[in-house]
């Protein structure tokens, strides 16, 4: 296997940028040290079977009441024995046990203390057990405590798109490329009161074009991936390095098209040609690697070297696809949901007795028998082979 290597090597300049914040920057780029793994992608084909690369962990389904109605899950973080849901098309961050039943959410819209009008994204200490709900409508980070009641806020001078914490760090992801700061990622060390940054951005991108998903993600580690770059970083500590370098051969996207200002010129093109520009979604486990595309979802078998990209993910108990999934993150698990699941209910009415008898779907028919017409989604947790 081909080996490259990029350790991007901090040191250390102080100033003042966050009041009494102290801000330390990365003077040196990355060295000539480059142990990260080239991975190189195959065809995309158009279904992967979840008995492919994945066990059913577990099958959740969400409590359904008038207040815990979950629409799209945008992250899912779970600990101490619940599972903590963005929903960012309601601008809610939903609680649930770890088995489904419903505890409380956040939605405090509004312009004053303790209220948003746009949440862009959330992250859990897990030493404090709190929330830190980020938002970009005040641009600002709110706290609240696992039952959802309010803590405390702090302003942002910058705009992030994404965030995720390990220990007493907080990872912060720049919302908009370009100004008068040219780096990417930020550290706060909150014991320390300092923030670093680190990873110069990606030069001359002239255009706002992103895919669903998130960038940063913590895996049971901190992994983080981002447009117009084939690049998957890991973050230990203060310090950033490339993991993993894709080469996709054919879906590799020509290096000028990341300055097309506009943005329909440049979708189509990439539609047309099958070209790849962003990833997100990146998940780890000891055999598989897997993330998500603007072409769809990619699996990285470590033990065979094989990268393969799907359209789907087939469900074998329900005889479904999925288009989409999340990170279950604080775990190295992922969650496939089905955000309509009322059809489950009409399933067992086609099988025979034959069918019903042997046992084989006797999960099924008791999933099928706690759906009602408004159902919640229902979670399939997965856990890689």
């Amino acid at each position: 296997m081909k080996k490259r290597v990029s350790l991007l090597v901090i040191s250390i300049a102080c100033l003042v940028l966050f009041g009494c914040m102290q801000t330390e920057k990365g003077k040196d780029a990355y060295t000539d040290v480059d142990d990260s793994f080239v991975i190189s992608a195959l065809d995309i084909t158009e279904t992967l079977s979840d008995s492919t690369c994945l066990n059913v962990h577990k099958v959740v389904l969400l409590e359904t009441t008038d207040e815990s109605l979950v629409a799209k899950i945008s992250r899912i973080v779970e600990d101490d024995d619940r599972l903590f849901i963005l929903d960012r098309t309601q601008m809610k961050l939903f609680i649930f046990g770890s088995n489904g039943e419903y505890i409380a959410q956040i939605h405090r819209i509004g312009q004053g203390p303790g209220e948003y009008i746009q949440a862009m994204d959330f992250t859990l200490d897990i030493q404090q057990k709190q929330i830190l709900l980020l938002c970009d409508i005040p641009n600002k980070i709110m706290r609240f405590t696992y039952q959802g009641e309010f803590v405390d806020e702090e302003s942002l001078d910058v705009y992030y798109s994404n965030l995720t914490s390990e220990g007493n760090k907080i990872f912060f992801n720049k919302l908009i490329d370009g100004g008068a700061s040219n780096y990417q990622l930020l550290i706060r060390d909150v014991d320390a009161n300092t923030d670093i940054e680190i990873l110069d951005q990606v030069p001359n991108i002239n255009n706002r074009l992103f895919i669903s998903g998130n960038s940063l993600i913590n895996a049971k580690r901190i992994l983080y991936t981002r447009r117009f770059d084939n690049s998957i970083y890991e973050i230990e500590g203060n310090n950033i390095s490339k993991k993993y370098s894709v080469d996709w051969g054919k879906y590799t996207i020509p290096g000028n098209l990341k300055e097309e200002t506009d943005e329909s010129a440049l979708l189509s093109k990439c539609s047309e040609n099958d070209y790849i520009y962003s990833m997100s979604n990146i998940t780890e486990s000891v055999n598989y690697l897997m993330f998500k595309t603007n072409l769809g979802l990619f699996v990285y078998d470590k033990q065979q070297d094989v990268l393969k990209g799907y359209k789907e993910i087939s469900n074998t108990l329900l005889h479904d696809v999925f288009y989409d999934y999340v990170p279950l993150e604080n775990t190295d698990r992922i969650v496939c949901a089905i955000e309509n699941p009322s059809y489950i209910r009409r399933i067992p009415s086609f099988l025979s007795d034959e069918d019903i008898a042997s046992g084989k779907y006797s999960d099924l028919i008791e999933i099928s028998s706690k759906i009602v017409d408004e159902s919640n989604p229902v979670l399939f947790i997965y856990e890689f082979k």
